[in-house]
């Protein structure tokens, strides 16, 4: 699965603000079948099926690469 797993362990509080949107609350034992190599103290678990991150810089290096691919152009000032 592609996406953010977000952690609490146990001696956080624990819980995910209720406003917290685009994901699902999962168990403990749900978190570890996403990553095995969560140890035992984790207490709650957060994940946002196919949100992600981005790298900065390569976005800037691919950008007027892809927009020239489509005919655009882009002006340096």
């Amino acid at each position: 699965a592609n996406g953010i797993l977000s952690v609490a362990f146990d001696d956080d509080a624990g819980v995910f603000p209720d406003d917290l949107k685009g994901g699902a609350a999962l168990t403990p034992k749900e978190a570890r079948a996403l990553e095995p190599a969560l140890g035992p103290r984790v207490a709650a678990a957060w994940f946002a099926d196919g949100d992600g991150q981005i790298d900065p810089r390569a976005l800037i290096a691919a950008l007027p690469v892809a927009i020239a691919r489509r005919g655009g152009k882009v002006v340096r000032v």
